[in-house]
């Protein structure tokens, strides 16, 4: 018999003094780690998988100067694994307007002085510059995409090529894209 548990409380409470000191010690070693050759592995487990180039700067703890780092630790790999919901993008319009993402936002809780409740808010892709356009209604967003388009090809001496935006039905002006030659790009929602 290894050893005796007594029900108290809805738990097993161990009672380890009708146990030998030798069972007690071999009892505690094997229930807290499993048998390991080397005296950094019980290190590393005990402090809750610390990475070795941490363990090593604890050097009264270590039982040896000269750490293996090529121990394979299963649960360390598999605790540390991550994936990042989207790839860094670092690719970014060559060009001043060659794509320009737009979104509207709203409607506002609370409407403004003048009475607005949605804002379109475009950003040029190649500088980041912004520009937001307060409206009333969403309707507005082809007089506001309009006046935008002719203001970029005034004033910058360009035009636009790609207009990016979510599924909305605010933007979907086939007739102005094709008459422009704009492609409309859609992009994931909620992103």
């Amino acid at each position: 018999m290894i050893g005796y548990a007594d029900l108290q409380s809805g738990l097993y409470i161990y009672n380890t003094s009708k146990l030998f000191l030798s069972n007690k010690l071999s009892l505690v070693n094997s229930a807290n780690i499993p048998s390991l050759d080397n005296k950094n592995d019980v290190w590393h487990y005990r402090l809750g998988h610390l990475p070795f180039n941490k363990l090593k700067s604890i050097v009264d703890c270590t039982a040896h100067p000269h750490m293996n780092k090529n121990i394979l630790c299963d649960i360390c790999h598999f605790a540390k694994q991550k994936r990042l919901p989207f790839p860094d993008n670092t690719s970014y319009a060559s060009h001043a307007f060659d794509l320009v993402h737009m979104d509207v936002w709203g409607p506002f809780r609370v409407q403004s002085y003048s009475g607005f409740r949605y804002f379109l808010t475009i950003v040029d892709d190649h500088t980041r510059c912004t520009w937001v356009f307060m409206m009333k209604t969403k309707s507005e967003v082809k007089f506001h995409m309009m006046n935008f388009y002719n203001l970029i090809n005034t004033q910058f001496h360009t035009k636009i090529k790609i207009i990016r935006t979510d599924n909305g039905t605010e933007f979907i002006f086939p007739n102005f894209y094709n008459t422009h030659g704009i492609i409309h790009q859609l992009s994931c929602v909620e992103t």
